[in-house]
This record gives C-alpha cells, sequence and structure tokens, in this order.
C-alpha cells in the first residue's frame, strides 16, 4: 500500500516571478496557496468554447519513498492554472488530487508522467491534463521548462516555463513559487 502525506509548511506568494527575481517570502498563512494575478497566461479551447486561465499554483510529488535529505529527490511536478489569486489550501489539495465536490475551480491540473530527476529539470517533459473541476477532458501534452529552482534546495523554490498540447487546445506560459502545501511525499 502507498501512503502520501500532505507537506503544510505554507504557501509561497508570486507576484509575476521572472526567472531572475529572488523568490518571495512564504505566505504568514499557512491555510493559503497565493499568488499573483499574473503568475500564469494559459489558454485553453474546448467544445468550441475558449476559457484564459492567469493564475498558477505548483507543487508535485517528491521522492519515491526515501526519507530525508530532500534535497536532490526525483519529483513529479503538479501544475494547477486557474483564476483564483488565493486558495485555500483543502480545495488546492482536493483539485490537485482529482477534484469532486470539494473542488470549485474552473481550471486545468497539468501532471508530469514521470519523475523529474535532479538536473533533468529543464527542458520538456510528458505531462497529462485534466480539466477542472470535474474531468470533462484529459490530454496529453508538454511542459517546458526554463527556470526551476528546488523547493528544497532554495525555499520556496520557482518554475518557470510553458504548457501546451499538439492540437493546440492548451497553450501558455506560467512562472511562479512552490506552494508547499500541494507537495506529498509517498512513505
Amino acid at each position: 500500500m502507498r501512503w502520501l502525506v500532505p507537506f503544510l509548511l505554507g504557501c509561497s506568494s508570486s507576484h509575476g516571478v521572472s526567472a531572475d527575481a529572488a523568490p518571495p517570502a512564504p505566505d504568514a498563512d499557512s491555510r493559503y496557496c497565493d499568488t499573483g494575478a499574473d503568475s500564469a497566461h494559459v489558454t485553453v479551447v474546448s467544445n468550441n468554447a475558449t476559457s484564459v486561465f492567469t493564475t498558477a499554483f505548483a507543487g508535485g510529488v517528491v521522492g519515491s519513498g526515501g526519507l530525508l535529505p530532500l534535497t536532490g529527490q526525483p519529483m513529479s511536478v503538479s501544475m494547477m492554472f486557474t483564476t483564483m489569486t488565493h486558495l485555500p489550501v483543502a480545495v488546492a489539495q482536493c483539485c490537485d488530487l482529482g477534484g469532486g465536490d470539494c473542488c470549485p475551480l474552473d481550471g486545468i491540473v497539468a501532471n508530469t508522467t514521470d519523475q523529474l530527476f535532479p538536473g533533468t529539470e529543464l527542458g520538456s517533459h510528458a505531462i497529462m491534463i485534466r480539466s477542472l473541476p470535474s474531468t470533462n477532458f484529459t490530454l496529453q501534452g508538454t511542459l517546458t521548462v526554463t527556470d526551476f529552482v528546488g523547493p528544497f534546495d532554495q525555499a520556496p523554490g520557482r518554475i518557470s516555463g510553458s504548457i501546451s498540447t499538439s492540437d493546440h487546445s492548451v497553450t501558455g506560459t506560467f512562472a511562479n513559487t512552490f506552494c508547499s502545501a500541494l507537495f506529498e511525499f509517498p512513505i
């Protein structure tokens, strides 16, 4: 049996983090993940309707069951794109883990299909994309990481890049720090 343990240190805020910017200080209220209103620009075209999501929340699954040290651990990346800037951790975790009644957000979640090992974070990675609040669609796509600082190498860490699908139904860019409440650790 595999157990996932959510990591709750607090979320970090971002207000348009650039690749050269120092990560912002962690949010004082660990019950929320905060982000700037311009941390993403992701367009989704589905059923002849276009949605634009302007915020990004980043997390993932760290390691493969081992305990400490956290630095240098492989991790998968999970990106949530929506329009909210002040997201309750319980809602963020619900939406990230599959949605349902506890996920009232309109948006998408993109998860890397493989772990990113230290030193391989930059570049293109295969992802599965699903819609929120319910899984109205799932797509395969690409997450291209152009800037990455590990969340445990230099907390809170940051990730920047782009997201796309081969049919161009999902396209966009993002730049944000990680929200530590959106990390899981298998034990």
